[in-house]
């Protein structure tokens, strides 16, 4: 079997599809870091945490604010998500109100004004950003009371995965 070399222009494309995928995982970095935000700040004085076994959504919040900070940059990001956050949420609320708004408007009788400040007020309360409103449907009220229940990627992807991990000292394979 003979290696076919690759052409000046494939390893090109290459090069750059490997630059936009990590322009891509970068970008959605960044924006769960803004998006996760209000929930950082909220432990940022520390504290004590929630009791996984008595409110284990708040519990994983908890988990999820501490490891914000300890992660790589994790004050660099915080002053960061500080001076994107107001931008970023505006833009994301314009975006998913535009193709959204409407609908839930005949659907639910919710002004268009509501449903920006109820994604606000879910953003800085829950760290839920405008897309989630609309998936997890929060516009509706019995939902959006529930909030504070739900968890989003950026909460899922990192932190509370690694609680699922063994202890680095325990090898189960052995």
């Amino acid at each position: 079997m003979t290696e076919r070399k690759l052409s000046l222009g494939d390893r090109l494309a290459q090069i750059l599809g490997r630059g936009k995928k990590w322009m891509l995982r970068r970008a959605e970095q960044l924006a769960y870091d803004v998006a996760g935000l209000p929930m950082a700040l909220r432990r940022l004085g520390g504290g004590k945490r929630a009791s996984p076994q008595q409110q284990p959504a708040r519990f994983l919040h908890d988990v999820y604010g501490d490891f914000y900070w300890r992660w790589p940059g994790g004050p660099v990001k915080g002053v960061t998500g500080v001076i994107l956050w107001p931008l970023a949420l505006a833009v994301a609320i314009a975006v998913f109100t535009i193709r959204n708004g409407a609908a839930i408007r005949q659907r639910s009788g919710k002004s268009i004004a509501r449903q920006v400040g109820e994604q606000v007020m879910v953003a800085a309360r829950h760290a839920i950003a405008p897309f989630w409103y609309y998936m997890y449907e929060l516009f509706d009220d019995d939902r959006r009371a529930r909030a504070h229940l739900y968890l989003t990627a950026h909460e899922t992807i990192g932190p509370a995965y690694s609680l699922l991990q063994p202890p680095a000292c325990e090898d189960r394979m052995a």
